[in-house]
C-alpha cells in the first residue's frame, strides 16, 4: 500500500491474503510506528511489512508485486509520473494498480474527485500502465472514485 497511514487497510488486505506477503510505505515516522503497532502480530508472522518510504523511491526490488493500491495518498505525489513509472517497477507484468480518492478534505467534491481521476487515468497510460479505467462508487459523504490500470 502506498500511504499506509496507521496500516488499517494493510490489516484488512493481510486477512484475506493466504500467500506471499502485504507491504506498506508512508512518508510520515508517525504513521509508520502506527501501522506497525496496529499490525505487529501479522509483522512478527512475516506476512506484513511497514516501511518508512514514499512512492517516488519505493525500498523493493524490481517485478515484486502482483498488486499496489493507495487510498487517499496519490494526490500527495509531487511528480505523478515519474511515481506511477516507480510503482511500474515494483510491479510484475500484468500487475495491478489501484489508487482511490474520497474527497473529504475540506473543498473536495464529487466533482473534483472525478477530474483528478480521469487525469490520473490518463498519466497512468502515459506511464506505460494499460487497461486504465476509472470507476466510481456512491458513499457518503463524498463518492470514493478510483484509477486503476496493469502494468505492460
Amino acid at each position: 500500500e502506498i500511504g499506509c497511514g496507521p496500516g488499517a487497510a494493510l490489516r484488512d488486505v493481510a486477512s484475506r491474503v493466504t500467500g506471499g506477503f502485504v507491504a506498506g510505505i508512508d512518508a510520515s515516522d508517525l504513521m509508520v510506528r502506527q501501522a506497525v503497532r496496529r499490525n505487529r502480530r501479522a509483522i512478527q508472522q512475516r506476512r506484513v511489512e511497514v516501511r518508512l518510504a514514499s512512492m517516488s523511491a519505493i525500498p523493493y526490488p524490481d517485478d515484486n508485486f502482483d498488486k499496489v493500491f493507495g487510498t487517499n495518498s496519490i494526490q500527495f505525489s509531487r511528480a505523478v509520473s515519474s511515481d506511477l513509472r516507480e510503482v511500474g517497477r515494483v510491479l510484475r507484468p500484468g500487475g495491478l494498480a489501484a489508487f482511490s480518492i474520497q474527497p473529504i478534505w475540506k473543498g473536495g467534491t464529487d466533482t473534483t474527485a472525478r477530474e483528478t481521476v480521469r487525469n490520473l487515468a490518463g498519466a497512468m497510460r502515459d506511464a506505460g500502465f494499460v487497461n486504465c479505467r476509472t470507476d466510481e462508487k456512491a458513499s457518503w459523504p463524498r463518492a470514493i472514485v478510483c484509477a486503476s490500470g496493469r502494468w505492460r
